[in-house]
């Protein structure tokens, strides 16, 4: 009987599927496999982000991680036990942003790397996995050598729409309320790059960016509109911190409107707003009271 997979095919869902499962108790569970060579087709010849390696293959096997809020309960039991490392910004020559200083950048490296080395230690019949050699790039990798767009990679992978009126991806049943934590490259075959497995993906929910467009201008068009970076609060002592803060208990809306807007990164609210813009948990009365 001949069989509908090639021993490539096979070997890329083996890995796929193995990944995921050692993945899912760990609080990733958005796990999907793509051929790199999607992503790497997208890419500008002027830009400057590196591709994927795809090994001189022409379907390479490529895993998007991301998570849902799967992951918080287990991520906060690995952080009640968290003890921080000396900061290294580099490693292996690679920048990585205060990975070993953030405890779920710690996490999310301590839990793939030893995703990837479990899965690859499993050999089967025709493939000795463990000499499989392998490619990992983080969200928070700042080496130009292996800076990934993740927004753009989500949706050449097909696990998510690239809302590019707001830079959100927006997922068909978790919205913009995920994140994207790392990409791994295999150097073995990958699925077929085809049109009919990874058809281009429609925004889940076109309604809300006119109201975007209008929102981020609002935000945009404002003096201050970097107020998320800054860290001096805009109120103007500290006893007046102390009579805003003492007023929380409180059932007052007033009183914890004029806390919430006494800090300039307070107004983070703003930004936040825009994920429920850009997905289907408003309803059509919200969003035109809004």
């Amino acid at each position: 009987m001949l069989s509908l997979y090639s021993s490539g095919q096979i070997q890329c869902e083996e890995i796929t599927k193995k990944i995921s499962e050692i993945l899912y108790p760990l609080g990733f569970d958005l796990v999907k496999a793509f051929p790199a060579q999607r992503y790497n087709s997208n890419l500008s010849p002027a830009s400057s982000l590196a591709p994927l390696p795809t090994y001189f293959r022409t379907s390479t096997l490529s895993i998007i991680v991301g998570n849902t809020k799967h992951l918080w309960p287990i991520f906060l039991k690995f952080y009640a036990n968290f003890q921080s490392v000396t900061k290294r910004k580099k490693s292996n020559n690679r920048i990585i942003s205060s990975s070993y200083d953030n405890p779920l950048d710690c996490y999310t490296i301590q839990s793939i790397t030893s995703a990837v080395k479990q899965a690859i230690s499993i050999n089967n019949y025709s493939t000795k996995y463990s000499d499989v050699k392998y490619d990992i790039r983080y969200t928070f990798d700042l080496d130009e050598k292996k800076f990934v767009a993740f927004q753009r990679l989500a949706q050449d992978a097909g696990l998510a729409y690239y809302n590019k009126t707001c830079f959100l991806c927006v997922h068909e049943e978790f919205g913009p309320w995920f994140g994207l934590r790392a990409v791994i490259t295999f150097d073995i075959e990958g699925p077929p790059n085809d049109s009919f497995l990874f058809p281009p993906l429609k925004n889940p929910y076109p309604e809300g960016d006119a109201l975007l467009k209008s929102k981020l201008a609002k935000i945009l068009g404002t003096e201050n509109h970097n107020y998320h970076q800054l860290t001096t609060p805009t109120y103007s002592s500290k006893s007046e911190f102390t009579k805003i803060k003492s007023g929380l208990d409180d059932d007052d809306d007033g009183k914890r409107k004029k806390f919430m807007n006494s800090f300039d990164n307070a107004k983070w609210y703003e930004w936040v707003e825009l994920r429920d813009f850009a997905s289907g948990f408003m309803t059509k009365y919200n969003l035109e009271k809004y």
